[in-house]
């Protein structure tokens, strides 16, 4: 995904670097506290993506799922600046 957007974007005279993505992780809420949201930096390189999930592993699991969470980081992201799209799996 990232090499072809890099490719959209330099045929359209754009800086490449100018896409990137940010993954968060939000659990459920009998989930520690320290790991309720954990984010990634906002990202250029697909390998320093796969790194920060490298370090995610399977927690909680029952309850309710903390989306608000998710949706919260989101909000404080885009008022840090502005973001076009959130995608929730």
């Amino acid at each position: 995904m990232f090499e072809r957007t890099s490719e959209i974007l330099k045929d359209h005279k754009m800086d490449s670097n100018s896409f990137q993505l940010q993954f968060a992780v939000y659990r459920n809420y009998n989930s520690k506290e320290d790991k309720l949201l954990q984010s990634s930096p906002w990202e250029t390189k697909p390998h320093n993506l796969r790194a920060f999930m490298n370090t995610i592993g399977v927690e909680g699991g029952w309850v309710n799922e903390a989306i608000e969470i998710g949706l919260w980081h989101a909000n404080q992201e885009h008022e840090r600046e502005p973001i076009t799209q959130v995608i929730l799996i």
